[in-house]
């Protein structure tokens, strides 16, 4: 049994794989892990730990400096312009309380996607997402976030570093994806 998740600035995203004879157990766990997540201490800690060291790491990285800095340029006070993992302040702030919080206010059947590839039927697939999904709740709080105002006029952003590599980023207005 293979469970994987994931997040970034929109979506927080899981991955479940198992084998036709495991696929009980393994959707006895996705569901578990989706309805009544724990958020142990330790594993916050832990994690916290690996996040503030990610930050730190990517002060000594060109490419995501200029990433992090020119999505503050493009985006400003708009959540995009932010650091998705935060800032040492706010991770350290973290709390368990919060993430339970935010799992039981934003995890519903409302705003799911889900997809099934295997040897399933139709019938199959649909009990298996019923018996994952099931005990969420009908409706999650859903805040789409504002388009953001961003302004197109010509601007240069420098960031002088010691060293011979030289990175640019451009960005020009496109057709909306809505």
């Amino acid at each position: 049994i293979k469970l994987e998740f994931g997040a970034d600035k929109d979506v927080f995203s899981g991955q479940m794989t198992a084998p036709k004879s495991s696929l009980p157990e393994a959707a006895g766990w996705l569901k578990l892990i989706l309805s009544r997540p724990r958020f142990e201490e330790k594993y916050l800690v832990s994690a916290k730990d690996q996040i503030l060291k990610v930050l730190e790491t990517e002060k000594e990285n060109p490419e995501k400096e200029l990433a992090l800095a020119f999505n503050r340029k493009i985006y400003g006070g708009h959540p995009y312009g932010r650091n998705p993992l935060g800032t040492p302040e706010t991770v350290a702030a973290l709390r368990r309380s919060d993430l339970q919080d935010f799992a039981g206010r934003k995890f519903g059947r409302n705003n799911l996607y889900i997809g099934i590839a295997g040897d399933l039927t139709g019938k199959e697939a649909a009990e298996l997402a019923g018996l994952i999904f099931g005990d969420l709740p009908e409706k999650a709080e859903v805040e789409p976030l504002e388009t953001p105002d961003i302004d197109w006029q010509q601007s240069v952003l420098n960031i002088r570093r010691e060293g011979g590599q030289n990175i640019a980023a451009f960005a020009a207005a496109g057709t909306c994806r809505q």
